[in-house]
């Protein structure tokens, strides 16, 4: 069977983001292969089809596009933004193309992250009965990034709030039935803006706040959203 590797070993939204393109590949009769960051080796279980590896246990080239000629098609997700326009390997400006460039590199329509997918499976009605949810409730989430950074979001409209957060061994995939059925929804911009995007919402309202102090706005990830979401900038946080 021929073999793809496609590097892109971090961050979760990234990597949900890209499970269309693990699909796309799969679809074409390769062996998908993806080294992720240890942290994120879970998410194995939820994209089965694909054979992930931990980082740590995984030799590659993970600093550069110069991979081994052995046979297996190499592609550097990562790195899709800068090698598409011709920028430096580490470049970091245009944020708002960073995303949308992953299908662009490939020649694939932007459109396609939209069929994002994932395994879902029991521990979502198991976290629905812990949370013990019998009302009305906004759903909030103020972390964002690898390093749980927060920005405060604390709504104050008469519905319970239930604060996105570690519970157990639960994980964030596993909120799946919680984001489906929350009435409002109040989020940093971040991993879980792409769930909401995929999975079929009743919520009336849809905030989304930016990742202050780091980023003023919401502006950059605006184009690739489709449902009717409320941006707000960091001078209401």
């Amino acid at each position: 069977m021929k073999e793809v590797v496609i590097l892109q070993t971090c961050g979760l939204g990234d990597i949900l983001f890209i499970e269309p393109i693990y699909r796309h590949y799969h679809n074409l009769g390769y062996k998908v292969i993806a080294p992720v960051n240890d942290d994120l080796f879970w998410i194995a279980e939820y994209i089965d089809y694909v054979e992930f590896h931990k980082r740590s246990k995984f030799k590659y080239s993970y600093e550069t596009v110069e991979q081994p000629e052995d046979g297996r098609l190499h592609i550097p997700m990562r790195f899709a933004h800068p090698l598409l326009r011709g920028y430096d390997l580490h470049y970091g400006d245009e944020r708002e193309n960073w995303m949308p460039d992953k299908y662009t590199y490939l020649k694939l329509p932007i459109e396609l992250w939209h069929t994002m997918s994932w395994k879902r499976n029991d521990r979502e009605m198991e976290l629905w009965k812990e949370l013990n949810i019998k009302e009305a409730y906004n759903l909030i989430n103020q972390n964002f990034g690898g390093n749980f950074s927060q920005v405060q979001i604390n709504p104050n409209n008469g519905l319970r709030n239930i604060y996105l957060s570690k519970i157990g061994n639960y994980t964030l995939l596993d909120w799946a039935q919680v984001i489906e059925n929350a009435d409002n929804i109040y989020t940093a911009e971040t991993s879980l803006i792409y769930i909401i995007e995929v999975l079929k919402t009743k919520a009336k309202e849809l905030h989304m706040f930016p990742r202050s102090p780091w980023l003023p706005n919401c502006d950059y990830i605006k184009k690739i959203m489709t449902k009717n979401w409320t941006y707000h900038d960091e001078s209401e946080l």
